[in-house]
């Protein structure tokens, strides 16, 4: 699973990197016998580049929420053409 989602997202504009991994510790067989994902379930990290700006982000779960939490950016200076 952590897997597709990855090759899916990577196909995205400006992502450069992802990784996916999911607490299965958190899945609960519904009545119907399978189980339904969740953001809390996703520990995520994504690196993202526009032109020449990285930003690396992850999930951070803040009040019950899965919210992205920017680790790092930074910008490359372009060479001149000087």
């Amino acid at each position: 699973m952590e897997r597709a989602i990855e090759k899916s997202i990577v196909l995205q504009p400006y992502v450069e990197e992802i990784t996916v991994h999911l607490d299965r510790s958190l899945m609960v067989t519904n009545r119907f016998g399978y189980s339904e994902l969740s953001g809390l379930m996703f520990d995520v990290e994504i690196v993202t580049r526009v032109g020449f700006a990285y930003c690396r982000a992850r999930l951070s779960p803040q009040q019950g929420y899965p919210l992205m939490q920017i680790v790092k950016y930074h910008e490359i200076k372009p060479l001149s053409d000087h």
